[in-house]
């Protein structure tokens, strides 16, 4: 029971910093932009299956939102598991 006081402990002290990464996923895609277009120049793989993804996004755009989207999906199933313990 101590260990799991524990870790309930740091891991609700560290959600509200967790909730952020989605603005910072946006900042850093905007930032990486000019390098996103030239891979994506020199690699035709935009809505595309490309083994092993699951999804294969027509655009960079989508491809950020499905990113945060499965992350905010995990971390909310990871709170719900780990409050729960």
């Amino acid at each position: 029971p101590a260990w799991v006081d524990m870790v309930q402990a740091k891991w609700n002290a560290m959600m509200p910093f967790l909730r952020t990464i989605p603005d910072f996923i946006d900042s850093e895609s905007k930032m990486i932009r000019p390098a996103v277009d030239r891979n994506f120049e020199k690699w035709k793989i935009l809505g595309v299956k490309v083994w092993p993804n699951v999804v294969y996004p027509d655009t960079y755009e989508e491809e950020i939102a499905y990113l945060k989207e499965y992350y905010m999906s995990r971390l909310g199933w990871l709170d719900q598991e780990i409050n729960k313990l």
